[in-house]
């Protein structure tokens, strides 16, 4: 003998203050066996749909237990339950149920879209529901949505919805409790012919007529079981064979979220303003972060570059003889000031971390005079030095060129000149080939021919002011020195490796110390220290503008999260629909989360692009002010990249809680929600 398709054994269900004595449903004892066509009759509040409720695995009894295929589902998962009633159990609702913004297709296929972490049962959805649909008589308005649709229409729909699986019940509540009594006949034949051919039938009324179509029948009154009815002689169906009732193998998570991707795109498509709405705080936020960034970066590098012209990497070595040595210390070799044959040249040998050396002799506060012209003031720096030099300051030449390694051996009488001095002593002519002489108030005349004008540097303010250099060979300078003390060379200027400036003090200054003991003091200096805090400063200005539109993002999330939560509210209903044909809450978790994802991501690209023109058109804007600066187009990968992180990061955090929420809906409450 076959064993009961579906059992309930002494099952009790109580709510509280619904009735006097707590309980709606008192030890029922219930089997119904496959091929069965049962109806439960009963009046209002007799505990009829909690039954129904109870049979269709949407609620659990407070005591007792449903066995499904002789299995005991009280110790069932809530997804083994969702998967039952997706695979096993098609219901047909009194309300139908069908989702409003969806059409007749889409409703149709709704349960072959769940459980979505299931591998699909149905390999064609659409196809099979039209299938379904021609059957039905309704293949004509499966294009149309249910406010389109008349009551015998909807509840077709929501017969071959339950029909989408090959289910081993159909359960219906008050299935003809909204009909008119042509569309009445309409489902119940449709129900006889189901039975026919093999379907088992539990349909719940309070229709006696409608009852009596059915082979047996069960009344209910306040919730107990009154008696049982054979109305006809029941369908004989052989060699029944118990479904398989266990959860197959999981999907893996991205295909999960593949099939509920569709869904979620969906409902964004259908609300399109309300998302546009939802997506502004996030646009505004992702626009605002991705300017902040990238302004940031590209001001910080312009800063530091304009600073470099100078050389950032420059190390300056002074060298001089210690005036506090005794006669007791003991040093290998006495220190009166740098040699360029035993100490300037071998260090490029010595230290590979330097690129570029020069010997410097400075001579400043003089005077240069031109043409019965003069440059007063004394602002005027006589400066002694290598070929190098031009390279290591980074002194672009505007007119003529550098001095040469020729220059320096023929001790050459030749200058390069700052641009306010050819400028203020050769204002209408052309200065190259011209003479001019460097002077002091006592002795000293240096006569040199102009070979080369270097470029303007701005906005520098200094007692020394590079636009007042004359640069001459330092072999030149030594030679037309009037005092020995100027004539020796007590600083030398290295270009070196930008990463190793800190380490490189240490080995420099312990080189000089073991060559020359405590005969000279050494001090070593660069400007990196200077860079290092200014970079330390537009960091912090960058945190505190990053900081903003963080802050400006988290009020954009804050914004989805609040709307999605009212989302959740309006939704109620569609998510019970949902769940009692088969979506587990895992499911529709995902669903929210791809939801807000989903926003949050189109919201960030289009906050890109919009960020992505707003910089692009300060920048542009900029050069009109800042002459040094050219128009560019830029893209910080860092920027993006932390501006995608930021985004992902809010739109999981402000569609977590929504998402956590559905998981504590009543499948039953949410049903019956309006």
């Amino acid at each position: 003998m076959n064993e009961p398709l579906i059992e309930v054994r002494n099952i009790c269900l109580s709510y509280s203050n619904e009735r006097a004595d707590g309980l709606v449903l008192k030890n029922i004892n219930l089997s119904i066996n496959r091929g069965d066509f049962v109806s439960i009759l009963g009046p209002s509040g007799s505990g009829k749909s909690t039954l129904f409720h109870i049979l269709g695995l949407l609620l659990r009894p407070t005591e007792g237990h449903v066995f499904f295929h002789g299995i005991d589902t009280k110790n069932f998962s809530p997804d083994m339950h969702a998967f039952l009633r997706n695979r096993h159990i098609g219901f047909i609702f009194q309300d139908f149920h069908l989702l409003p913004h969806a059409t007749a297709l889409d409703n149709i296929c709704l349960a072959a879209r769940y459980p979505s972490e299931i591998s699909p049962a149905i390999v064609n959805p659409r196809r099979k529901a039209y299938t379904i649909a021609e059957r039905l008589g309704i293949e004509h308005i499966l294009d149309l949505y249910p406010t389109q649709l008349s009551g015998g229409q909807q509840q077709r729909v929501s017969i071959a919805r339950a029909l989408m699986h090959d289910v081993d019940i159909i359960l219906a509540d008050e299935p003809t409790g909204k009909l008119d009594q042509k569309n009445a006949r309409a489902v119940v034949t449709i129900f006889e012919e189901l039975h026919q051919e093999g379907k088992t039938i539990i349909m719940i009324t309070h229709d006696l007529a409608i009852a009596h179509h059915a082979y047996r029948s069960i009344e209910l009154i306040d919730g107990t079981i009154h008696a049982t009815h054979t109305l006809k002689k029941p369908h004989y169906v052989p060699d029944f064979i118990p479904a398989r009732t266990f959860l197959p193998p999981r999907l893996p998570f991205h295909k999960c979220l593949q099939a509920l991707f569709p869904e979620a795109l969906a409902h964004i498509m259908r609300n399109r303003m309300k998302s546009f709405l939802m997506m502004l705080g996030i646009i505004i936020g992702s626009a605002s972060l991705i300017v902040m960034l990238t302004l940031g970066r590209y001001t910080s590098r312009k800063i530091i570059q304009s600073y470099e012209i100078l050389g950032s990497n420059k190390i300056r070595v002074y060298g001089y003889p210690n005036q506090n040595q005794v006669a007791t210390d003991q040093a290998p070799l006495v220190f009166r000031s740098f040699q360029v044959d035993k100490d300037i040249t071998p260090l490029k040998k010595k230290f590979t971390d330097i690129k570029r050396i020069t010997p410097m002799l400075r001579s400043v506060f003089k005077n240069a005079a031109a043409g019965g012209k003069i440059i007063g003031e004394n602002r005027v720096a006589l400066m002694g030095i290598g070929p190098d030099y031009p390279y290591i300051t980074q002194r672009k030449i505007l007119l003529g060129h550098h001095l040469t390694e020729f220059h320096i051996e023929n001790k050459s009488p030749v200058c390069v000149v700052g641009f306010s001095i050819a400028k203020q002593l050769f204002a209408h002519e052309n200065p190259l080939g011209k003479l001019i002489e460097v002077t002091d108030n006592s002795t000293l005349r240096v006569p040199c021919r102009i070979i080369g004008v270097m470029q303007s540097i701005e906005k520098i303010e200094s007692t020394n002011p590079p636009n007042y250099h004359v640069l001459v060979p330092y072999t030149y300078a030594i030679a037309t020195s009037t005092q020995q003390w100027h004539s020796m060379i007590h600083e030398i200027i290295l270009q070196i490796n930008p990463k190793t400036v800190s380490s490189f003090h240490e080995r420099l200054h312990k080189h000089f110390t073991t060559r020359y003991g405590n005969s000279g003091t050494f001090n070593i200096g660069n400007d990196s220290e200077l860079i290092s805090q200014m970079k330390r400063f537009i960091m912090m200005f960058a945190i505190f503008l990053t900081s903003s539109a963080i802050i400006s993002l988290c009020v954009g999330g804050i914004g989805i999260h609040n709307m999605m939560l009212v989302s959740i509210a309006e939704r109620i209903r569609e998510f019970g629909i949902r769940k009692a044909l088969g979506a587990t809450d895992q499911s529709i978790k995902l669903q929210i989360l791809i939801e807000t994802m989903s926003l949050c991501s189109f919201a960030g690209f289009l906050g890109f692009l919009l960020g992505f023109f707003i910089y692009e058109a300060c920048i542009l804007l900029a050069t009109y002010f800042v002459p040094e600066l050219t128009f560019e187009w830029i893209i910080e990968p860092s920027a993006v990249a932390f501006s995608c992180f930021a985004i992902c990061t809010v739109g999981i955090i402000s569609g977590l809680l929504p998402a956590l929420k559905t998981k504590k809906l009543n499948v039953t409450e949410a049903l019956s929600a309006r």
